[in-house]
This record gives structure tokens, C-alpha cells and sequence, in this order.
């Protein structure tokens, strides 16, 4: 016994210079709590982001109630897609550190000058956190390292939610409209109207009946047309005012009448759009005009079918 009493003597003296040495070198674990908050602060404060990567920066700011996009000419943001950007980044807990030296942040990319996405939340002028987001360490995950220490934690997030594209964040419904508010449509070679909760065409003629189930699709493509990305402010070439592809008059309800013009730089190409309530020129993908496109009026109208006795003889 007494020849272990050395042994223990001397494990017991070790832990002790280790403990010491952690209290007077190491980090302060003890006021660390795991479900502390990433970022502390309050998502209705915040009035501007800006989020970058290493090639672009994009600043989102609030106008009222609505988020817009500055450097894109004021173009509205998608509609609640900040508040859930702010609210997940309220909602991030930090957990324990994956690593807690200063040396780590370059190598999980999320350095001051080497990271993969960038933060910056204001309110006003004056900041309420900064965020830098870097490798992933597995599905849904990225490495994320707050602005004001140099503790790298494992957050359920990705990179991809935080784009600094303009595309990325634009109102892709801002031409919807509901379809019970068209009360006239004037495309080439016809036009429809609309007769209390019916629609009608011009100059039907005698022995054709409208074809109800073509025209409330033809109603609904207009009134659901989405975009998929601006095309500035500017008319490009292909938009010149002699060389539409279709040309689209739309009355409303209240009295409005919108004008749409499509135009496209060649085939393949994705059709741009300058519809007369709005500044920028936007674009369409092929699949949701072309079908305007190949909208006839013989595909709004059906014939009655012959009698059985006179398609006999």
C-alpha cells in the first residue's frame, strides 16, 4: 500500500498544476452558457443588412413596413423573406465552441479578411451585430464566429440563405394580381371582356360559343406571371419600342389599365418584360410566356359539333 502512496501523491500534483494552469491560460468556461444566444438582438430593431461574400455586397434596408433593395433602384424585397432571415439569426444558440483561439478563424474561413458570407445588422447608423459565416461541417450546418470574439461555433444555418445577389431577395410576385380584378384583356386578334362575373369575347360570331375553361386559364397565366430577375432600369437592345414579341392591355376593376410589353433578345433567351405600373424592366422565364404567346383567339372559341343526322349524310 505504502508503495502507492507516492503514485497518487504525484497524479494528485499534476491535476492540481493543471488546474492551475487553465485558470491562469485558458479560456473562461465557467460564464459560458451552451444556449446562449449567437447574436443578442432584437429582430424588430433592425432597420438594414448588409450581407456580403468575397466578390459582392448587398444592403437591404426598410422603408416603412417594406424591405427594399437600394442598390437595385428601391426594387422591393420578397415579402417576409428578411423577417425570416432576422428571426433565424435571433434564434441562433451558440453551443459549445468548436474552436476558441484567435489562429482558428481563417482555418473555418471566418477571419475579418477571409470569410465565405458576412453580416453587418444596424439600426439606423448604429450596429447591432456582425456575423461571419465559413465552412460546414456537415448538412445544414456552417462554422459562424460573432464580430466581437473569436470563439468559432457549429450553427444550424447556411450560406446559401444569406446571398449577397439581388436576385436572390427581389419580389418575384410583384406582378401578381388577383384574377377576379381583371375586367378586360386585349391581346392580338381579340379581346375580352368582362360581362358581371362572365367573360365575353368581341365579336363572337354567330354559331361560336366561348370556350369558359380556356379563357379563366388565359386569365389566371396573366394574373400569376412571376419573374425571375431584374433587368435594370434601362431598355436594353432587344427592347427597342418597334420590336415586341406580344403586347398585353389588361383593365382592372378600379379603373387602371396596364400595359405589358415583352420583348426578347433571341431564342432561348429569357423574355424581359416593362409593364407600365413599374420603373424596372424584369425577366421571365420561356415556360410562362410562352404560352401567351401561342394564345389564339380560335383556341378561345369552339364550334358546335354537327348535328348526328347531317354527319351521317
Amino acid at each position: 500500500m505504502k508503495r502507492w502512496i507516492p503514485i497518487l501523491s504525484g497524479l494528485l500534483l499534476a491535476q492540481l498544476v493543471l488546474a492551475l494552469g487553465l485558470s491562469l491560460y485558458g479560456d473562461d468556461y465557467s460564464a459560458f452558457e451552451p444556449q446562449e444566444t449567437l447574436l443578442a438582438f432584437d429582430p424588430t430593431a433592425v432597420d438594414r443588412l448588409v450581407l456580403a461574400d468575397d466578390e459582392a455586397s448587398l444592403t437591404l434596408s426598410k422603408q416603412g413596413t417594406d424591405w427594399k433593395l437600394p442598390e437595385a433602384g428601391g426594387f422591393p424585397a420578397g415579402a417576409g423573406s428578411v423577417e425570416r432571415l432576422l428571426e433565424r439569426l435571433a434564434a441562433l444558440q451558440k453551443g459549445w465552441p468548436v474552436a476558441i483561439s484567435g489562429s482558428a478563424a481563417r482555418r473555418f474561413e471566418v477571419a475579418d479578411d477571409s470569410f465565405q458570407r458576412k453580416i453587418a445588422l444596424y439600426a439606423g447608423d448604429r450596429p447591432l451585430g456582425e456575423l461571419y459565416l465559413g465552412s460546414s461541417p456537415g448538412f445544414r450546418k456552417v462554422h459562424a464566429r460573432p464580430g466581437d470574439e473569436e470563439r468559432v461555433f457549429a450553427v444550424a444555418l447556411n450560406n446559401w440563405e444569406v446571398s449577397p445577389r439581388t436576385d436572390d431577395w427581389i419580389d418575384k410576385g410583384i406582378l401578381a394580381l388577383d384574377a377576379a380584378e381583371l375586367i378586360r384583356v386585349r391581346m392580338p386578334g381579340f379581346t375580352l371582356q368582362r360581362d358581371g362575373d362572365a367573360w365575353a369575347l368581341e365579336d363572337l360570331s354567330e354559331g361560336e360559343n366561348l370556350n369558359r375553361e380556356a379563357v379563366d386559364r388565359l386569365v389566371r397565366q396573366i394574373a400569376g406571371l412571376r419573374i425571375e430577375s431584374l433587368a435594370g432600369t434601362e431598355p436594353g437592345a432587344d427592347q427597342a419600342e418597334s420590336q415586341p414579341v406580344l403586347e398585353i392591355e389588361v383593365g382592372l376593376r378600379d379603373g387602371e389599365t396596364l400595359r405589358y410589353r415583352f420583348s426578347r433578345a433571341e431564342e432561348g433567351a429569357p423574355f424581359v418584360l416593362k409593364r407600365s405600373d413599374q420603373e424596372h424592366f424584369v425577366e421571365l422565364p420561356g415556360y410562362a410566356v410562352e404560352p401567351l404567346l401561342e394564345t389564339k383567339r380560335d383556341g378561345l372559341v369552339e364550334k358546335p359539333s354537327e348535328p348526328a343526322s347531317e354527319a351521317q349524310s
